[in-house]
């Protein structure tokens, strides 16, 4: 049986897929550079923090990081959509199903590759809360 946490990656993955426009690259693993592989996703679980509730129970804020990138003259421009497509995803389904307590954006950043040029790269941030016991993930 797999933890909660994990419900919530697997969760999101099939989200992102569902999300038109862009490969998605398994989570935890680097962007493609190569222009026929773009655009392209990614996503990482980072920091997680736990707050005790009343009882056995503990309220978790997952921190997640969605990365994407894009290349050619308009790569700017196709930074913005993807970031505007996956909240449009997520917004369909703010809670992963019934996994989630809580979710928001915390933080949007793209820019340009300064090696290359024509790559413009995103990052969208998350807070996704759910509970779990004392003793889970």
């Amino acid at each position: 049986m797999s933890t909660k946490r994990q419900q919530i990656v697997d969760a999101l993955q099939t989200l992102l897929e569902g999300v038109s426009g862009f490969k998605t690259v398994d989570p935890w693993q680097f962007l493609p550079e190569e222009q026929e592989n773009l655009p392209a996703v990614t996503f990482e679980d980072k920091d997680s923090t736990a707050t005790p509730l009343a009882g056995n129970w503990v309220q978790h804020s997952l921190t997640v990081d969605i990365d994407f990138a894009a290349s050619g003259s308009t790569a700017l421009t196709t930074v913005r959509t993807l970031a505007e497509s996956i909240l449009t995803g997520f917004a369909a389904d703010p809670l992963l199903g019934d996994l989630l307590t809580g979710s928001r954006q915390t933080g949007f950043s793209m820019g340009k590759n300064i090696a290359n040029t024509k790559l413009a790269m995103g990052r969208l941030s998350l807070a996704l809360e759910y509970e779990t016991d004392r003793f889970s993930l």
